[in-house]
């Protein structure tokens, strides 16, 4: 794992990317949306400051800042340096051509669902503010 900060200037956004490997992004500040786009389909979501989300692998996305006053940050956790010691190319990581259907369904509801499993897990790609998410007492665990 590997963990980056990226600052994205007021109203301008960062360049088209995907890549092999799993990205998990937190809004430290700001706000903005984020598309994916797979074949002809693209889905966009807002997010801001205290969203939690995942980058689905493979997935062409791109992030904007939507604030034309103040930049945006985003902690960025990601398993490149697991992928790049598996697989041991870049160029494997960053031009692979093979769409994840599993993965990302490029259903418009994608980053919309949620759901609770084993009565405290929740399984979702999209959380709008993680500080404020409810924590499921767990008496076994303390």
């Amino acid at each position: 794992m590997d963990a980056a900060i990226w600052e994205i200037p007021e109203g301008k956004a960062l360049i088209q990317r995907h890549h092999f490997y799993e990205q998990i992004v937190y809004a430290l500040s700001g706000r903005g949306y984020t598309t994916f786009t797979q074949g002809k389909r693209q889905n966009k979501f807002e997010w801001a400051e205290g969203s939690l989300f995942s980058v689905p692998m493979n997935l062409v996305h791109r992030h904007f800042n939507s604030d034309s006053a103040h930049p945006a940050r985003l902690l960025v956790i990601s398993t490149f340096p697991y992928a790049l010691q598996s697989f041991g190319s870049v160029g494997l990581l960053n031009n692979m051509q093979y769409d994840f259907n599993d993965r990302f369904d490029g259903s418009s509801d994608y980053f919309k669902r949620n759901e609770r499993i084993r009565k405290r897990w929740e399984q979702a790609n999209f959380v709008k503010d993680i500080r404020t998410a409810e924590v499921v007492a767990w008496e076994e665990r303390g």
